[in-house]
């Protein structure tokens, strides 16, 4: 009680578990042109399904992902990618698997987790909030398209990074 009433503003930091709302998230969207072209995206992960709440100034939609065994799958090795040596990604059939995998995880990921919510949008920035096991996806890294060719070449002239399109703050 005395921490409440001697110190109210550190109280109230520290206590206070009241949520934004959808109306305050583009409010906050609406008062600064920084935030003009973009899309506020939270992800909650479920037993059954990945929900997506998109926001932006003035759109709200909630789209869900079934979780089924390719998608627990592509996220499964695209964290291992994510944790892989450097040295094995040389052009040998070792490296040429991982390219493989990078790139089919990466891209999979992107039309699941993001193509249906960007779709013929003209957003510039990303606010990114994963749960759960996307919490530990550098979402910069998916692909918006499928390589041009399986040569391994990690290179931005030979692969579509979201990063490249967008600029991407997790939050």
């Amino acid at each position: 009680f005395q921490l409440e009433t001697e110190f109210p503003d550190y109280y109230n930091l520290n206590y206070d578990l009241s949520l934004a709302s959808v109306e305050d998230i583009q409010k906050k969207l609406s008062q600064h042109s920084d935030f003009d072209k973009t899309a506020f995206i939270e992800y909650f992960a479920g037993d059954s399904a990945i929900y997506t709440f998109f926001i932006s100034k003035d759109d709200f939609q909630v789209f869900e992902t079934p979780k089924n065994e390719a998608l627990t799958g592509a996220i499964s090795t695209f964290q291992n990618f994510q944790n892989i040596n450097p040295g094995l990604l040389k052009s040998n059939d070792l490296g040429s698997r991982h390219f493989q995998n990078y790139t089919q995880s990466a891209h999979f990921l992107y039309q699941k987790l993001l193509a249906p919510v960007l779709e013929n949008s003209d957003f510039e920035k990303l606010i990114i909030v994963p749960d759960g096991n996307l919490g530990y996806l550098s979402f910069e890294a998916f692909l918006t398209e499928p390589p041009i060719s399986n040569e391994i070449n990690y290179a931005a002239s030979n692969l579509d990074y979201l990063i490249e399109k967008y600029q991407i703050s997790y939050a």
